[in-house]
This record gives structure tokens, sequence and C-alpha cells, in this order.
């Protein structure tokens, strides 16, 4: 009887801790953060190389130093080779992120173009202190059924050197341009989002995510304006991440089983 005493006391003890330890797991953000950056940083990267493809050299600015946009040849004629160079100190941006490295971009013909292909790489390109690795692929497939351009876009190998870790991403998706094709600006551009991807987080987990309601992209705004993503971490709840109703901010609510949470968008 007074081994069972001992006993009782250590047993509870850890079933307390597992238990706790199950409920921070389920309540864990970290999946749901990780993601969001990775999805922000590689759509931005895009975005990026695109806004310098149509504006170029000194138009493209954020600055009075940076970037320095090289595009070759510069005759007219493709394929053509779009060299962004933030320089190798941080260069601030008009979103307030700070970039410094390059981005090399090799394109096969006008981005409005049915059948052009690019290829982007980073090269030594540091987002917010974070070095970013990868590759991202963009096919032009022409008009789709609602008559908008719309673009399969593939990022392999992605790496986020972050504070907390390395993040891990694989995405494919289709981007729709539905706003501002016929215009000769990019700042009107509107773009939904839609498809699937796969990463690991900083912390090593595992997940994979899909795209349930088409996230809303508008160039010159830095985050997702609306949109929800279904988030399904390895041994854990899914999670769903709500982007809002259209607003141009960082703010997000992620969803838990029948809980959420506030979380804000880098």
């Amino acid at each position: 009887m007074k081994k069972q005493i001992k006993i009782l006391p250590v047993l509870c003890l850890f079933l307390l801790t597992a238990c706790d330890g199950n409920l921070r797991d389920r309540w864990d953000t970290s999946t749901a953060q990780d993601s969001s950056l990775s999805e922000a940083i590689f759509a931005d990267i895009y975005g990026q190389v695109l806004n310098s493809a149509t504006l170029g050299g000194d138009n493209f600015k954020s600055s009075s130093s940076c970037p320095t946009v090289t595009i070759s040849p510069f005759d007219g004629t493709f394929p053509i080779t779009i060299e962004v160079d933030f320089g190798n100190v941080n260069c601030p941006g008009a979103d307030g992120r700070q970039r410094r490295g390059k981005l090399i971009a090799d394109m096969s013909g006008p981005y409005t173009e049915p059948g052009t292909f690019i290829s982007i790489v980073p090269e030594n390109y540091y987002v917010n202190d974070m070095l970013v690795e990868g590759l991202q692929e963009v096919e032009n497939l022409g008009l789709n059924a609602a008559g908008n351009l719309h673009f399969a876009i593939t990022e392999t190998n992605g790496i986020i050197h972050s504070p907390d870790g390395q993040i891990f991403w694989n995405s494919n998706r289709i981007r729709e341009w539905v706003e501002g094709s016929d215009t000769a600006t990019p700042w009107d551009d509107v773009y939904n989002i839609t498809g699937t991807a796969e990463g690991t987080d900083a912390n090593g987990r595992d997940y994979d995510l899909e795209i349930i309601a088409p996230l809303n992209v508008k160039v010159g705004c830095r985050w997702v304006r609306q949109g929800i993503l279904e988030i399904r971490p390895d041994g854990l709840d899914e999670r769903t991440i709500d982007y809002g109703n259209g607003d141009c901010n960082g703010n997000a609510t992620l969803t838990i089983r029948d809980r959420d949470f506030n979380i804000v968008v880098p």
C-alpha cells in the first residue's frame, strides 16, 4: 500500500504533464505562422521580378539607390535575363521590408504572351535579414474559361533561414489575373491564387496545406487581402487561416477546432 501511495502522485504528475504538452501542441500556432511567412516571401519574389520587368530601371527604385534593375539584352528581343540587385546592405522597400542580394530571372517571352516561361533564382538574397533560397518557375497558360490570363507557379526547394530555424517550402499554384490586365501600370493588378503547398516549419514539423478560398493579392499590398488556407500539420488538428475581407493589412484569423487566434502575417 505504501508503494501505491508513493507511485500515485508521480503517475498523476506524469499524466498532467503529458496532457499539458498535448494541449500546448493542440493550440500551437507556429506552423501557421511559418507557412504564412513562406507564402508572403515567395509571392514577393514573383512580384519583385514582375514589377521590375514592367517598370524597369529607375522607375522601380524605392529609394535613391536601390534596387538596380538590369535587363539583357535590352533591345526588345527574347529570351531575356532580368537581374534585380538590392545591393550588399539592406535596401528599404516601400512595403517596409528590408532586402539585399539579387533575384535572377530568365524570361522566354513577354509576360502576357501564352507559353512564356520564367525561372527565378535568389542569389545571396535576404528579406528582413533572413536568407531565402529556392527555385520559382512561372508559365503563362493563356486565357482561362473566365477570359483571364492565368499562370502556373511552381516553387521547389524553398528554404527560409529564420531566427527560429530553417523553414522548408514547396508549392504548386495557379495565379489568375483578375484586374488591371488592360492597363500599362502594374499597380492596379489584382490576382486570385489557388493551389497547394507542403513544407516543414522551424520546429521540424511537416505539414501540407490547401487554398480552400482563393487568395486575393494586389500589387503594392504586401499582404494577402482575402482568402482561406487549410493547414494540416503532422499529428495535429487541421488549422485554417482566414485573411479577412479585402483590407490591405497583416491581420488574419487562425482557427484551431472551435478556437480563434488573431495573428499578424509578416
